[in-house]
């Protein structure tokens, strides 16, 4: 492997353009750093501020790639020592400035592809302003030794002022020109989803519409036979009913809602936690089968969105998200097909356990003139599906590599029967067993010549263990963005609950009890546990039935009355959403967008 195919660009944009095993990777970053460190020294030692800036535009650009310094630091120290330069410090800054360079191009080209636009622009100006300067470095040595540049003639040093002026403005044009070039996209790209969100908003009333009128045939106008029907100009709408909802005492009840700002947060804090380890996000969409959310969490750092099933992949891609995985195994000549047509539009991974699967999926692939990428799913336990970890895992990996139409890229588990272990130590070691045959497995692929480039699984409740096994590549936590009352005990640490049904007072009638308007035609209903009321304190859900909620109101509770709000939250966050076709979203108690949840009744 040559040092231009290390640091070339992929074809494959998911595909990684350095190796994985640190220690290619750590040579080339010492080779190259060692090279550029002998022109760059002088710079740093002789202007001490000019260092301090470039140091500083490689730390702006390493947070925004993720790239990891240790290399670097390694590199110059040993140099700076080896070069035996009296004043350390700025030894130091020479050294360690140009290794950083490398690593930080090593880990941008890897990480590129899947960088929101705001990273990329950043990353983009730091690194077009250090590669335009490097030339300037290189320009205050001469031959193989050091010059001092007091003695450098005068004309000659302002030749360099000159250069690194002109150089310096370049980079700035550069830069400014990348940035407006993608300001612009990015309106573009905005406007035109605000289009199509629109559309679907009128289609979707349109259909509602033609639904109510087959359903109900008095509503259409009648007359006696042979008089006709007077055309009746209609009068500005102004009520309630007229107008989308405005603040939440607007809002129809039962209603999904969302705080905007708490699911930002909650999508925040997964991405600071994968951020300077080598596993990245690619959230579950069974939760929220919401697009929209979807966005903002590829927006946010990840690489794309595990689905469920064929449909909800097909309705995520149609919302606007480049790549799904399917982490269910896809069977059947309809999905199969459905599934190779997605992959037209979008890079579409799936997950298989058996080889005529493997087998129908490679020939539907090759008609379709697509590629398939495939994870081979393992069983660590639980009632799930998956083969057996080690030689039957490692039989079929080589089976998806030699069919044609199909990309082995990895393992995929789930460590499904530990994440409801409430204490944080049993599930940390339940779920390390659980997946410890995953990683032997990826061990073993490896050592029989098969690249295994993802390891994928993980949930909400075990983010912060599968997250720092080693060797583990993807989660799939699914729950976190919005959170839910069963999840709470498990991962409420580090989530907060952004989510809730919107219900309405019906009735006081009974001493000591409310009943509200959501049900479990509104309210997933889950034998496990019943949802729960937070705010306002003092109310407990009794029972839960088809069309409303019997509340009993304890010590404290305020006196409610019919038409006041309450808040619940649902036990289970996943069938909830699956049970409505809209999402208000808000910030206070202003309804800032309403999001159709296109995902909901994917089933197939």
């Amino acid at each position: 492997m040559t040092l231009a195919s290390l640091l070339s660009l992929p074809r494959d944009r998911n595909a990684l353009s350095l190796p994985e095993a640190p220690w290619p990777r750590t040579l080339v970053v010492a080779g190259t750093a060692a090279v550029l460190a002998f022109g760059a020294t002088r710079v740093f030692a002789i202007q001490p501020a000019a260092g301090a800036v470039v140091l500083g535009m490689l730390a702006i650009a390493a947070a925004q790639v993720g790239a990891r310094p240790g290399p670097a630091l390694v590199v110059g120290v040993i140099a700076a020592i080896w070069n035996d330069v009296v004043a350390l410090p700025q030894a130091l800054a020479g050294f360690v400035g140009p290794a950083l360079v490398i690593e930080l191009w090593a880990a941008f080209l890897r990480a590129r592809p899947r960088m929101p636009l705001r990273r990329k622009v950043v990353a983009d100006l730091c690194l077009m302003s250090l590669a335009l300067g490097s030339p300037v470095a290189i320009g205050f040595t001469a031959g193989p030794g050091y010059v001092d540049l007091d003695a450098v003639p005068e004309f000659r040093r302002y030749i360099i002022d000159l250069t690194a002026i002109g150089l310096a403005y370049v980079g700035l044009l550069a830069a400014a020109t990348v940035m407006l070039g993608r300001g612009l996209r990015w309106l573009r790209v905005q406007t035109k989803r605000r289009r199509a969100y629109t559309q679907d908003l009128a289609e979707q009333s349109a259909q509602r519409s033609q639904q109510a009128v087959r359903a109900s045939p008095s509503l259409l106008p009648r007359a006696p036979a042979g008089v006709a029907i007077p055309f009746v100009r209609q009068q500005p709408r102004h009520t309630l009913v007229d107008r989308p909802p405005r603040t939440i005492d607007e809002i129809d009840t039962p209603a999904a809602i969302i705080d905007l700002d708490l699911v930002k947060q909650n999508i925040k804090t997964l991405e600071d936690f994968v951020r300077f380890r080598p596993v990245h996000t690619r959230p579950h969409a069974k939760t929220h089968k919401t697009p929209a959310i979807g966005r903002l969490q590829v927006q946010a750092g990840a690489v794309g969105l595990t689905c469920a099933k064929v449909g909800e992949a097909e309705a995520m891609v149609d919302g606007g998200i480049e790549d799904v995985l399917i982490a269910n195994q896809v069977v059947g000549p309809i999905k199969i097909e459905r599934m190779c047509r997605l992959a037209q539009r979008a890079r579409v991974g799936v997950e298989v356990d058996d080889p005529v699967n493997v087998d129908e999926i490679s020939a539907a692939a090759q008609r379709h003139g697509v590629t398939i990428g495939v994870v081979v799913e393992i069983d660590v336990g639980g009632p799930r599906g998956g083969v057996q970890p080690h030689d039957p895992a490692l039989a079929l990996a080589r089976r998806v590599m030699d069919r044609p139409g199909l990309e082995f890229t990895g393992l995929m588990a789930y460590e499904g029967h530990t994440v409801g272990i409430e204490d944080w130590d049993e599930r940390n070691a339940a779920a390390r067993a659980a997946l410890a045959p995953v990683i032997e497995t990826r061990e073993l692929c490896e050592a029989e010549g098969i690249p295994v480039r993802e390891v994928t699984g993980g949930a909400t409740n075990t983010f912060d263990i599968t997250g720092t096994i080693n060797g583990w590549t993807e989660l799939q936590a699914g729950t976190y963005v919005t959170m839910d009352a069963w999840f709470r005990p498990h991962a409420g640490h580090a989530f907060t609950q952004a989510f809730w049904i919107l219900t309405s007072v019906t009735s006081r009638a009974k001493p000591g009890y409310v009943h509200l308007d959501g049900g479990r035609k509104s309210i997933a209903f889950e034998p496990s546990g019943t949802p729960v009321i937070d705010d306002p304190e003092g109310l407990e859900i009794e029972v839960v039935a088809e069309e409303h909620l019997h509340v009993k109101m304890l010590d404290g509770a305020p006196d409610l009355r019919p038409g006041d709000q309450v808040r619940v939250t649902p036990w289970h966050g996943c069938g909830t959403f699956n049970l409505h076709d809209t999402l208000y979203v808000l910030q206070d108690d202003e309804v800032v967008d309403i999001w159709p949840i296109s995902g909901r009744g994917r089933f197939t």
